[in-house]
């Protein structure tokens, strides 16, 4: 009796695991802010200007617990406030805080075969997003070569 209870307990940590795979990852974010001008620089004058690469980063523990960080908007990086997740579906919150105001912003969508999608609200409304799973940085396979000393007037 006890090898069968070891063997479903086994199978149980096995899918849990899966579905936790399913999800896990660093996602390259994004976001269609709307209204052109780069997310408002045309609009505040300032031109149209280029994000820095968003990320979303999605981990679990031995436990199950997960955890999320965002990276690499203007706001820096944020451990994730709060984080739901049901099987491929997520509801991810971060709390910034800016000028001595709090931002909030919450990833809500789903995830399937690396590709994630969903709605992003902050106090500026509600913008749909997308994500692709990260792929492992290739080392460079090119030698680097010496930077040349400069030269020194005497």
């Amino acid at each position: 009796m006890k090898k069968v209870m070891y063997f479903f307990a086994m199978v149980a940590l096995i899918a849990s695991m899966s579905v936790f795979a399913k999800i896990e990852g660093t996602y390259v974010i994004e976001v269609s802010w709307g209204g052109g001008g780069g997310g408002g620089g045309a609009a505040r004058g300032g031109g149209e200007r280029e994000r820095p690469e968003q990320t979303l980063t999605i981990s679990v523990d031995d436990e199950g617990e997960y955890s999320a960080t965002y990276a690499g908007g203007w706001g820096g990086e944020q451990e994730a406030s709060d984080i739901e997740v049901e099987e491929n579906e997520f509801a991810i919150t971060f709390v910034f805080e800016m000028r001595g105001n709090e931002f909030e912003m919450t990833y809500e969508g789903q995830v399937e075969d690396g590709e994630m999608s969903g709605t992003l609200t902050t106090q500026m409304g509600e913008m749909e997003f997308t994500g692709k799973l990260k792929e492992e940085e290739e080392e460079d396979t090119e030698p680097e070569t010496e930077a040349a000393e400069p030269e020194v007037e005497a």
